[in-house]
């Protein structure tokens, strides 16, 4: 039999519900369950001004935004704060302005009337007086309690000063700089911050910071002039466990914690230690062990505040300028001993100098990593890295050219104009151009030219033999040296062109 289609009436002919099934009752949407704290909130404020047997529909339109703030506020506005700020509110303006207060600036509710509402309407009635104060609230109730607000934070503010300079020996500098910043002062925050200071004085090690002229307020004045709000952070929730999950998690002592801080670890604090700082660590101990995970770290802390992703590509940017050398020099391929392959040097620099990955690639590591390739030659370019990773943080402009010209006038290398090493007398070592010019190079240099001016110190000697060291090599007198040097250090320029050649 040919199969029976449906007619065009038949398609378009509804379902027949069954006649048990109640269609309006399913399709009605569901409606909540009355709010009754709101319910009763709204009643004891309404009642409070009105009379509740005769409201009108202007009435009820007029209280919708206190309502909706009600609501907002559910969970912090109790009946009994409501009620004491509508007596408080009658006690000092009249019921229409009090009523007016509450519809337009609704916020007030939830204001404490004896720490912030009563003492700010006392100071303004004693500054404009009575008169002046009502034509205030009734004209802008919202500029009245922004007003209120601004005067309790300049007292909370007050209050801050001379708590951080009196009993935290906090600077006038600090202190300006953390009125500078935008977190917001109040009592609360006020609190916060002394519980901050209170935790932090008690793990930090006060011998290491004495032996060093510091004190706690050292760390704390890094904290306000860098990272501000870590102070406001809630001591028992959020600061102290991420404290010592970092002093769990890396093994530090509370000598270590010191450092660590005093190095400017507390911005890692304002990182939460789940989201943030545990896979941060757990991606470094990849390439790193405990021990060396802890070195790097209390070496820069700065690491742990970079994006993950950050860190991962930079970790490949040293990777790929391996991979392409590599490439090119086949005879400076990674050596192998005892079947163990040469770490990384991403590996090499991070264990060394982590400060590196800290600072901007583009316009810093990049040019640096070119200079370096320039002077030494492209050929021993990853070998100069391993050898010596803190070369890539120094400055190229006032370190790296600065000491390369003071070799270059005083005859030990002979430096082309593009900065390339043409000859030299012995092998200029990376570590050599790391030598401090005013501090170590110039002050020696000097020093011999006047006192011994027939000695000639080897490279090795005036760039890495302490100073004791060097003044017995050179036949020189160590105090007179360091009087030298303390007095005139400072003021040592590069040798003249006239300069140039040690006498003989």
């Amino acid at each position: 039999k040919p199969r029976t289609t449906q007619t065009q009436t038949e398609r378009r002919t509804p379902a027949i519900s069954t006649p048990n099934k109640d269609t309006s009752t399913s399709a009605a949407p569901i409606r909540r369950k009355p709010n009754m704290h709101l319910r009763n909130v709204m009643h004891t404020i309404r009642s409070h001004f009105e009379d509740t047997n005769n409201r009108g529909v202007s009435s009820t339109k007029a209280w919708a935004a206190t309502r909706a703030y009600v609501y907002f506020a559910a969970d912090t506005l109790s009946l009994k704060q409501a009620q004491e700020v509508l007596d408080f509110l009658s006690s000092i303006c009249p019921a229409s302005t009090a009523k007016k207060v509450v519809q337009v600036a609704a916020p007030v509710l939830t204001k404490d009337v004896s720490k912030f509402l009563a003492p700010a309407s006392e100071h303004f009635i004693n500054v404009l007086g009575n008169e002046a104060f009502q034509k205030e609230i009734d004209d802008d109730p919202q500029r009245w309690l922004s007003n209120v607000k601004s005067y309790n934070s300049e007292l909370a503010w007050n209050k801050l000063v001379r708590h951080l300079s009196d009993d935290w020996g906090i600077s006038s500098r600090a202190i300006n700089k953390l009125k500078a910043s935008t977190v917001a002062i109040s009592t609360e925050s006020t609190a916060r911050i002394n519980a901050s200071l209170t935790y932090l004085d008690s793990v930090m090690d006060t011998e290491w910071l004495e032996k060093r002229k510091k004190t706690t307020s050292t760390i704390t004045e890094q904290l306000i002039m860098r990272w501000p709000a870590a102070l406001l952070l809630d001591t028992n929730t959020v600061l102290k466990p991420r404290a010592e999950y970092l002093m769990r998690r890396l093994n530090m002592t509370e000598t270590d914690f010191t450092v660590f801080m005093n190095r400017g670890g507390g911005g890692t604090l304002t990182f939460s230690s789940e989201d943030k700082i545990r896979p941060m660590l757990e991606y470094l101990q990849t390439m790193l062990n405990q021990q060396e995970l802890k070195n790097c770290v209390m070496r820069m802390p700065l690491l742990l505040n970079l994006a993950i992703e950050t860190l991962q590509s930079r970790v490949e940017f040293f990777d790929d300028i391996e991979r392409r050398h590599f490439a090119r020099w086949s005879s400076h391929t990674p050596n192998v001993q005892q079947g163990v392959e040469e770490r990384s040097l991403a590996v090499c620099i991070l264990t060394i100098a982590p400060r590196v990955f800290v600072l901007n690639f583009s316009t810093n590591v990049q040019p640096k990593i070119d200079f370096i390739s320039k002077v030494w030659g492209e050929a021993s370019l990853i070998q100069n890295l391993r050898r010596f990773p803190r070369l890539i943080g120094l400055n190229v402009e006032s370190n790296l050219k600065p000491t390369l010209d003071f070799y270059n006038r005083t005859g030990y290398v002979l430096v082309s104009d593009d900065w390339k090493i043409c000859q030299q007398e012995t092998v200029v070592s990376t570590s050599y151009v790391a030598a401090s010019l005013n501090s170590r190079l110039l002050p020696r240099w000097y020093f011999v030219r006047s006192q011994n001016p027939s000695y000639r110190p080897s490279l090795s000697s005036i760039c890495t033999d302490t100073d004791g060291r060097f003044c017995k090599c050179a036949g020189l007198d160590l105090e007179q040296y360091l009087e030298f040097k303390k007095e005139h250090g400072p003021a040592l320029e590069l040798p003249d062109p006239s300069d140039l050649q040690l006498d003989e």
